[in-house]
């Protein structure tokens, strides 16, 4: 895989023009991704079935093998059960990435029941892929890793907390170098960012690397959540995809430029930036490197934009966006 570091979907674009996107052929998978769409009924914005009904009737509609979210689902699993087997039994396959908001009101244990997962991590084969799926929700507390639940982790120093512990990082490695197929992955936190991301971000990304040189273009595509942003970023020769939350962007600050009935029903509105239709991606990867996003655009809720609220961010533009990029990727 050719080395290359750049930041942004636009910079991506760019890099690859001179390249031609391969044409179709059946050695290519399918799916739809999104991520942090944190339904919280009465508390952030968009808390009906329809969002998620919208995004699910997308997948159906661009053919989709299956969809999966980047983590951050909902809040309190077992509450929302419904919203959840509206998830689970839609007419495609689904699966599902735990995010720090996932285990925010409930046991881990009682969220990965009602997820259907028997453990935070796993993988699966689609299409000529394996897709793995990463839990970044530890921290580590002496000799062990405890997993985040409720607030347990909020005051554990971030050097010590989001992470894989050393259990799954021995199963990562095994389960890409043994895949007789190439390897998607996803998770919630990011190893991308050298800031706010994962602590041991050059850990992951370094082992990425190294299973490419060692058994040649093994890892295609890395997948976040966690920071409500849009952006692609090409570090070794893999694109990094942040993928931007299906929602809505949260802020500290609050402001009030929401109506006052709408402030009245959804108690923690005042701390976004919301979109007025969810967002998603579809995403087509192919053996021969080849990979197309199919991004969404939205309006923001009732017009209120980060500007209008005089909110600013340490890191990417507030958008609601997911950028379409369409490519072809050198192979080792």
């Amino acid at each position: 895989m050719a080395l290359s570091t750049r930041r942004g979907f636009l910079g991506a674009v760019a890099a690859t023009a001179a390249i031609p996107a391969a044409a179709p052929s059946a050695d290519r998978v399918r799916f739809l991704a999104f991520a942090d769409i944190h339904y919280m009924p009465g508390v952030y914005p968009n808390d009906s079935r329809e969002w998620l009904e919208r995004i699910l009737a997308r997948a159906v509609s661009a053919r989709c093998e299956f969809a999966i979210h980047a983590g951050d689902f909902t809040h309190d699993p077992v509450r929302n059960a419904d919203y959840v087997k509206l998830y689970n039994d839609a007419p495609l396959p689904t699966f599902h990435t735990l995010g720090n908001h996932d285990t925010e009101c409930c046991p881990v244990e009682k969220t990965l029941e009602a997820y259907r997962m028997e453990r935070g991590y796993y993988c699966f084969d689609r299409g000529g892929f394996r897709f793995v799926v990463l839990d970044t929700n530890y921290f580590r507390k002496g000799d062990s890793f405890v997993h985040f639940q409720g607030s347990n982790y909020f005051d554990v120093p971030r050097e010590l907390s989001w992470t894989l512990g050393e259990e799954q990082y021995a199963w990562a490695e095994n389960v890409i170098s043994s895949s007789p197929n190439p390897c998607v992955v996803f998770m919630h936190q990011s190893c991308e960012r050298e800031q706010h991301g994962m602590p041991d971000w050059s850990r992951l990304r370094s082992l990425f690397a190294r299973l490419n040189r060692e058994k040649g273009s093994k890892v295609r595509l890395v997948v976040n959540g966690h920071h409500h942003t849009d952006g692609l970023r090409f570090i070794d020769g893999i694109p990094y995809l942040d993928l931007n939350s299906a929602n809505y962007k949260y802020y500290h600050k609050s402001h009030e430029l929401y109506p006052e009935e709408y402030r009245r029903t959804h108690s923690g509105c005042g701390h976004t930036i919301a979109w007025d239709a969810p967002l998603s991606a579809v995403l087509t990867i192919g053996a021969d490197g080849y990979l197309k996003v199919e991004g969404s655009e939205a309006g923001y809720l009732f017009g209120v934009s980060p500007e209008m609220a005089q909110l600013t961010m340490r890191d990417r533009p507030v958008r609601p966006l997911i950028q379409s990029v369409e490519m072809k990727i050198s192979l080792c």
